[in-house]
């Protein structure tokens, strides 16, 4: 074949190479809908424009018919295609079955088939001839199937057009742009086949077709990579997308947006350029800290805070999207369920609310003790109303209110503070405003309000929420709850508070009418428990303890004193114990010697209650009085034991904290100290009584009956411990001769005035007892013989050198003395006796007036 090209070819070559390579681009992102199609369509015209370089340059009617042929390969496949590819970029799937795919190619199959068998039939074209001219173009007769071919592809590309025109009305901008290019295109391709079928180009023979793909070659590959037109899913989506509810967002690897519907554009507040192609990143930059938390997560479900006013909550869910083993890009979805948590959220208050409710109400019928009810209170008000911190302050019967619960004092490190705070309910204003008007308070923001009087420590304080505890109308203290932020407690707040106020009203009087019975039953059983000890009669020291035990049981006390005042030697002696009934040893002293609440309290002859040492009002201040070292005491109780109109000690019960007794409490110790006067009349009688029955009378020492309990006592201690332990046995020589010579009152003298002479002699610990007639033992506990000894042989000369003086004379007397000491040989305290009686006899042998010891060998 001869062939001469015209200049024009090159239009058709640049057209071919350029649908070539937007058959590629298409081809690459053939997993989206409408790729493939496409694709093969670009191909279509690829083929179609490179046989039209040759059908043009060809010289000879053969070579034109060839090359005719082969543009049909091309031809018939353009209309089918466009429609496929219409219908899935438009989402009619639907309308491609396999019936109806297979209805489509059935015209061009025959058009190709006949076509490229023309010579025997002459359907496609009756007549070929070139044109003797510069261009030497091929002039075609069509016949009868080139134009059914002709109408059959003018039908697809109307059916097609119309479906994207359609997308047009309904798609958003960017996918406006799209079809708006399709369609100008299509026209183009068109107007210029009408003008070569109806034979209206200027040059005959010219079919200006082919030229007209170049638009098309040149507008698809910027529309594939400008619009992405194959990364996003398909228009039909549009609809369903700008219909949800949900967010969507489609990006690539690399953090491009694909795709985003209206609803996510709302959600996330977005009014700026089209975001589509744009990188997810910079567009919504706001958000940069929540897409970073997310970045490196291909797939999860999550809820995620969304700052703003208001600020919302959103359900995130990212799914990768796989082609083969790679991630080519992730679909977000979300959407805002902030209204469905905050609906949540009431419900889950209300059923908190309910539940807190309950919770009180079965405590109140389960507990009656207050600090139990109390705590539980606070416990389910934190339920139900946040706060911060949260106290409770009741009432007094004086008109001032005392902290009695605080709830998480840790933002002001003031619990200690406020339970040692008692104020007066008129120099607070608010509290002052809940008590006048019955009503909860909110105080939003209290640096704004100049009626907010704040405690020490509590400046943190911003927003505050009070209630006031009322029962049948009477005031019994307050609920507070506090935060650091201001505007924070709302009416609702409000209202839930009042109504654990109402609980706690209750269960306060409940608390209080039980505290107050169990009082009395406690005051009975303790009142009970004295008189016993009163009865029994058994010593100062037991009653004292008795009494102590028994206030214990319903008053707080940190000291407690019986002072027991002496008249004739006007000296005080005290029985003192701390908490832990370990009792404090205190040296008697004379009561007008330094001052003391003892002596306040005896000079006044009425009961003293200081509340507060520390009060700027208090009747005696700390330093005007000496306090026990060790002892930080805030609150004194004293009260006189008065019996027959005498002062005859005092009774005090005393606390680390201000107001710790109230009236009740105080008039309980009243009673009991009036009872406690007598007890100690009768202790003291006891103990005399009890004394009488281990003295001698005529000489006051220890009798014979005491010394065994004595001996017995200090044996056993000797041999468990192996310490030493001594025992002297004394005879008066010739006794008789005195009671015959003087008689027998004289005698009495002279074992009066020996036994005082022995006393002096002694040790404190050491003990001398009468054991019968002239006869006397002295015990030596820790004494060894030799030292035992000593004490023996100076008893001895002293009384040798002693001279009794008595109404009938002066009388001079000897000792025989027996010294021993406990050794293996006294197994037991009655053969230790016996040692000591024999060594004394052995004095006597010796001639009396001499010191003999006991040895075992």
């Amino acid at each position: 074949m001869h062939y001469q090209f015209p200049g024009f070819t090159i239009a058709y070559a640049v057209s071919a190479v350029l649908c070539f390579i937007s058959a590629g681009m298409a081809w690459r992102r053939r997993a989206n809908s409408g790729s493939i199609p496409f694709a093969l369509l670009m191909l279509s015209l690829t083929i179609w424009s490179f046989a039209s370089i040759f059908e043009a340059g060809a010289m000879t009617v053969h070579g034109k018919i060839f090359w005719s042929k082969c543009q049909y390969f091309g031809i018939t496949n353009v209309s089918p295609l466009w429609i496929i590819f219409s219908a899935e970029y438009t989402g009619r799937n639907k309308i491609l079955t396999d019936k109806t795919r297979w209805i489509i190619w059935v015209i061009p199959f025959v058009t190709l088939f006949l076509a490229l068998t023309n010579e025997l039939h002459h359907l496609i074209w009756t007549d070929v001839s070139v044109i003797s001219d510069v261009f030497h173009l091929g002039y075609y007769t069509h016949g009868i199937v080139f134009f059914v071919h002709v109408v059959f592809s003018y039908v697809c590309l109307l059916a097609g057009t119309i479906w994207l025109v359609k997308s047009f009305l309904k798609g958003k901008k960017n996918r406006r742009l799209q079809t708006i290019f399709f369609v100008i295109v299509v026209i183009i391709s068109w107007t210029a086949n009408i003008l070569y079928i109806l034979k209206m180009i200027p040059i005959p023979g010219l079919d200006i077709t082919p030229l007209s793909f170049s638009l098309i070659a040149l507008v698809m590959p910027w529309s594939i990579s400008r619009y992405k037109l194959f990364d996003l899913v398909p228009i039909a989506r549009d609809t369903l997308l700008g219909s949800m509810v949900e967010g969507v967002i489609v990006i690539d690897p690399n953090d491009i947006v694909l795709e985003i519907n209206p609803a996510a554009l709302d959600i996330l507040s977005y009014d700026g350029p089209q975001p589509v192609g744009q990188s997810i990143r910079k567009i919504f930059c706001k958000y940069g800290e929540v897409i970073e938390q997310f970045k490196v997560k291909n797939d999860l479900q999550t809820e995620v805070d969304i700052p703003g006013d208001p600020p919302r909550i959103i359900d995130l869910r990212i799914t990768s999207i796989n082609e083969e083993e790679n991630t080519i890009g992730q679909l977000i979805v979300f959407r805002d369920i902030s209204k469905k948590k905050e609906a949540q959220k009431a419900e889950k208050d209300q059923r908190d609310f309910t539940e807190a409710l309950a919770d009180t109400a079965a405590v109140i019928n389960s507990s009656l003790v207050i600090n139990d009810v109390l705590d539980r209170i606070l416990e389910n008000v934190a339920k139900v109303v946040p706060h911060e911190a949260a106290d409770i302050a009741l009432v007094t019967d004086e008109g001032t209110a005392q902290f009695v619960k605080v709830k998480n004092p840790e933002k002001s490190n003031s619990m200690e503070y406020l339970l040692s705070l008692s104020f007066d309910l008129l120099k607070v204003e608010n509290f002052k405003r809940m008590a006048e008007t019955h009503q909860t308070i909110i105080i939003a923001d209290t640096h704004e309000d100049k009626n907010w009087e704040a405690f020490e420590k509590s400046e943190w304080i911003r927003s505050y929420l009070g209630a006031p505890i009322l029962y049948q109308g009477k005031l019994l203290g307050f609920i507070n709850l506090s935060v650091g932020t201001p505007n924070f407690f709302k009416p609702e707040h409000a209202e839930r508070l009042e109504i654990f106020a109402n609980y706690a009203a209750t269960a306060i009087t409940n608390a209080k009418l039980y505290s107050e019975t169990r009082f009395r039953a406690e005051e009975m059983s303790i009142l009970y428990e004295v008189s016993l000890a009163i009865a029994a009669g058994v010593g100062l020291e037991k009653t004292t303890q008795a009494v102590f035990r028994q206030l214990q049981k319903v008053i707080p006390i940190d000291l407690f004193f019986l002072a027991l005042y002496e008249p004739t030697e006007k000296k005080v002696s005290y029985f003192m114990y701390q908490k832990n009934g370990e009792r404090i040893e205190i040296e008697p002293f004379y009561l007008m010697q330094k001052p003391s609440l003892t002596r306040y309290v005896a000079q006044k002859k009425e009961t003293i209650y200081i509340a507060d040492f520390k009060a700027e009002d208090a009747e005696v201040k700390e330093d005007e009085i000496i306090k026990m070292p060790g002892f930080d005491i805030r609150a004194f109780l004293g009260i006189p034991l008065i019996l027959r109109g005498e002062v005859i000690g005092v009774l005090s019960v005393q606390a680390s904290h201000q107001d710790a007794y109230n009236a009740n409490q105080i008039r309980l110790v009243e009673t009991i100290a009036q009872q406690t006067s007598i007890a100690m009349d009768n202790a003291k009688l006891f103990e005399r009584m009890q004394e009488m029955a281990i003295t001698d009378s005529l000489t006051g020492l220890y009798n014979r009956r005491y010394f065994y309990m004595v001996l017995d006592n200090e044996f056993e201690r000797a041999k468990r411990y192996q310490t030493p332990l001594s025992l002297i046995m004394i005879d008066i020589d010739h006794f008789k001769k005195v009671n015959d010579k003087f008689g027998h009152l004289v005698g009495d003298d002279v074992l009066r005035s020996m036994s005082e002479i022995c006393m002096k002699l002694l040790r404190q610990s050491d003990n001398m007892f009468r054991y019968g007639g002239e006869e006397f033992m002295i015990i030596l506990p820790g004494t060894k013989q030799e030292e035992a000894f000593n004490v023996a042989e100076r008893i001895r000369i002293i009384i040798e050198e002693a001279v009794i003086k008595t109404k009938k004379g002066n009388v001079k007397t000897t000792l025989s003395i027996g010294v021993s000491e406990y050794g293996e040989s006294h197994s037991e305290p009655s053969e230790f006796i016996e040692s000591a009686d024999r060594t004394m006899y052995e004095a006597k042998k010796a001639g009396r007036n001499c010191v003999r010891v006991f040895s075992e060998k």
